[in-house]
């Protein structure tokens, strides 16, 4: 029974995928430990708002670097949301790594404590960025921190 109710989980999550939308999954907030409903969330954007879900570790050292540099991105344009989404780190280790990459109130601080992200989402590393909007449409898929993708990013931001 539990090896069906799998095989019907990943053909969901794998159809989802294949239709470019964000599956709905709950995370956890950092600041008040409710659940963060993913659709829920994108559909109280306005039209022209974008999402950026950055999964990140506090032991990854490249997420180190790629995060400043995205909250940078979302102070200086307003139609993006920033959500760091820390995939099974103990919360200790997520407090002392948002205090000391200087992580403000405005962006979103989420927890993944089971790691389901890299199954709904099909990836199996951090860092790894989805941009979306109130379509629910995965606009972009960026994987690990390069140039090429902080580029990618900001050409998005433009239009």
């Amino acid at each position: 029974m539990k090896s069906i109710l799998w095989v019907i989980i990943c053909l969901f999550t794998f159809t989802v995928l294949a239709e470019g939308l964000v599956p709905n999954f709950p995370l956890t907030r950092k600041d008040n430990g409710s659940v963060f409903p993913t659709h829920r969330e994108l559909n109280s954007l306005d039209s022209e708002q974008i999402f950026v879900f950055n999964f990140t570790k506090t032991t990854c050292k490249p997420c180190k670097k790629e995060i400043p540099e995205l909250i940078l991105l979302s102070k200086t344009n307003p139609k993006m949301k920033l959500a760091l989404v820390f995939m099974g780190d103990p919360d200790r280790e997520v407090e002392a790594t948002i205090a000391s990459l200087g992580v403000p109130p405005d962006v979103i601080v989420l927890l993944d404590r089971l790691e389901i992200s890299f199954n709904r989402l099909g990836f199996t590393g951090v860092p790894h960025t989805f941009v979306t909007g109130k379509d629910k449409l995965i606009k972009a898929r960026l994987e690990g921190y390069t140039d090429e993708n902080m580029s990618l990013l900001k050409s998005i931001l433009k239009k």
